[in-house]
């Protein structure tokens, strides 16, 4: 699934998101450096959303060079924030609509 592209198609940008009353707030993120990539090099970052999101999702990253060597692995787990009451909160439901014909048998969803 590409997020960034799924997430395009539901909203215009993230200040739309904002405007409907939600925010993204990075909760953690974790990178782990494999090996330097070089300056001008193509490279290749694949994402995957392996849990079904509830109050956070969290994004896998693997970015690899054009040789389909592995650089890094990484995760950024962000969580769904209602703006005026500056409480966690669940997954909007366009989004959740969007997202569960992705996920597979062997993954968790609602």
């Amino acid at each position: 699934l590409e997020v960034a592209v799924a997430v395009r198609e539901l909203i215009t940008s993230y200040r739309e998101l904002e405007e409907a009353g939600t925010m993204l707030p990075v909760l953690e993120l974790k990178l782990k450096y494999i090996r330097s990539a070089k300056y001008d090099d193509l490279l290749t970052l694949v994402t995957e959303i392996r849990e079904w999101p509830e109050t956070r999702i969290t994004f896998h990253h693997e970015i690899y060079n054009k040789q389909g060597v592995l650089l890094n692995v990484g995760h950024v787990t962000l969580v769904f924030v209602d703006i005026a009451r500056q409480r966690p909160l669940k997954m909007p439901q366009e989004l959740a609509e969007y997202f569960l014909p992705h996920f597979t048998d062997q993954q968790s969803t609602p």
